[in-house]
């Protein structure tokens, strides 16, 4: 899926504004545009993203990117758990403390 997203660009044509997201899907977030009016924000992760806006405060260069769905690999470090790796929505969770990922 290619969408166009706003990225900090101070040779810019578009006015943006910060706004915070919380990226339900990799690389998507509310508001504008996308499939399902879902936009591609440009980062994977919690954070902040330009949002079109007459009046904002930041120059911005509109582009396409590819949002790229499906299931994620996370490494995370849990030694109190006895599971090597777990499902947790579309990401599989890989214990990096556990002494078998640490022999290997």
């Amino acid at each position: 899926m290619r969408n166009l997203v706003h990225s900090p660009d101070k040779t810019g044509d578009e006015l943006a504004t910060l706004q915070a997201l919380i990226q339900p899907t990799f690389g998507l977030g509310e508001g504008q545009g996308g499939q399902d009016d879902a936009p591609v924000a440009t980062g994977s992760d919690e954070g902040e993203a330009p949002v079109p806006n007459p009046q904002g405060e930041i120059q911005t260069r509109v582009r396409p990117r590819t949002a790229r769905g499906g299931p994620r690999i996370d490494r995370v470090s849990y030694p109190d758990r006895m599971e090597i790796s777990w499902l947790e929505a579309d990401t599989v969770i890989i214990n990096t403390a556990h002494p078998t990922y640490t022999m290997a």
